[in-house]
């Protein structure tokens, strides 16, 4: 029998690389820490950028003794990069009526948070919230009635009930009665 000696080692399959971490995966070098640290602005964000944990780079930093270059407890003042979705469509683009596409809930929660539609009733001013998770029970109303036109001009904040005095509850699906039904009771009538 001959094995093949490519330097491939014993598991040719195995490739070594800083992600594996574990039984087999190789150290991380100073080199590699410093290279984060000078593209990062948080010792989060260099563990980030490594493909590691935060705690295997806060292992290695302090083996260094580098770990206080990019400590940053609070963190204040950086803002978080990872998270698409966090900041995939701003709020200015949302009242422009861009995105139609995102469900209605993400679009009511997104201008609310940003602060440029107040939580509030536009017609009665109730702005109470529910103790146990501070949310409001406010909806959105499209004054021309289509959820797709969602331009600031279009989207007034009401509260349930004036929602139920000025819109209606056209959100109650109307069971349809048969047909039959009705013809039974015309010829009830006629009789």
């Amino acid at each position: 029998m001959d094995i093949e000696n490519n330097d491939e080692g014993f598991f040719p399959n195995l490739k070594q690389s800083i992600t594996k971490r574990g039984l087999g995966a190789k150290p991380i070098l100073e080199s590699q820490i410093k290279a984060a640290q000078q593209n990062s602005n948080s010792a989060m964000e260099a563990a980030r950028v490594l493909g590691i944990s935060y705690n295997t780079y806060k292992k290695y930093a302090k083996l260094y003794g580098i770990f206080e270059d990019l400590k940053n407890p609070n963190g204040v003042g950086i803002k978080k990069s990872f998270g698409p979705r966090k900041q995939k469509y701003p709020a200015e683009e949302l009242l422009e009526g861009m995105h139609n596409h995102i469900p209605l809930w993400k679009y009511k929660n997104k201008i609310f948070q940003s602060g440029m539609v107040p939580e509030v009733c536009s017609c009665c001013g109730y702005s109470e919230r529910r103790i146990t998770d501070n949310k409001a029970p406010i909806i959105l109303d499209f004054l021309d009635g289509n959820i797709d036109n969602r331009h600031i001009d279009n989207v007034r904040a009401l509260c349930y009930n004036c929602y139920f005095l000025l819109a209606g509850d056209n959100r109650i699906k109307i069971k349809k009665i048969p047909l039959r039904y009705h013809l039974d009771e015309e010829e009830n009538i006629q009789e």
